[in-house]
C-alpha cells in the first residue's frame, strides 16, 4: 500500500474493468455420435459452443452467481428468511475454484 504525503495530488477517473475467468465443469450432452470398430466404440462431439448445455446442467455462470449473491445480500438487509442452507452451500461450492485468466482496467 503506498502513502500520500500531504504534497501529493489524487484525482479520480472513471475506469472499466474486464476480468475473464474460467472454471472446468463435467456436464451431459445428447450431441452426440458414437462409432463401433469391432469391440471398441467412442463417441463423437462435434459441437464446440455447450453454452445450452452448460445452462441445462445446473451450474451458474459467474454473471448468475454475482446476481444470486446481490439477491441474497437484499433479503439479509431486509431481514428476510434466505435459502435452504443445502441451497446455500450448493452456491458456495458454485463459487470455488474459478480460475483468473485476465483482469485489466482501462480509462473510460
Amino acid at each position: 500500500m503506498r502513502i500520500l504525503s500531504k504534497m501529493e495530488k489524487t484525482i479520480d477517473i472513471d475506469v472499466c474493468v474486464s476480468q475473464t475467468l474460467s472454471k472446468t465443469y463435467t456436464i451431459s450432452t445428447s450431441d452426440f455420435t458414437t462409432e463401433e470398430n469391432g469391440n471398441e466404440s467412442w463417441h463423437i462431439v462435434e459441437k464446440t459452443d455447450f453454452t445450452d448445455d452448460f445452462k441445462d446442467s445446473g451450474h451458474h455462470t459467474p454473471e448468475e452467481l454475482i446476481f444470486i449473491l446481490e439477491n441474497l445480500c437484499r433479503q439479509l438487509i431486509k431481514g428476510e428468511k434466505v435459502q435452504e442452507k443445502k441451497d446455500l452451500k450448493k452456491i458456495m461450492e458454485e463459487c470455488r475454484f474459478w480460475t483468473v485468466d485476465e483482469t485489466i482496467s482501462v480509462k473510460e
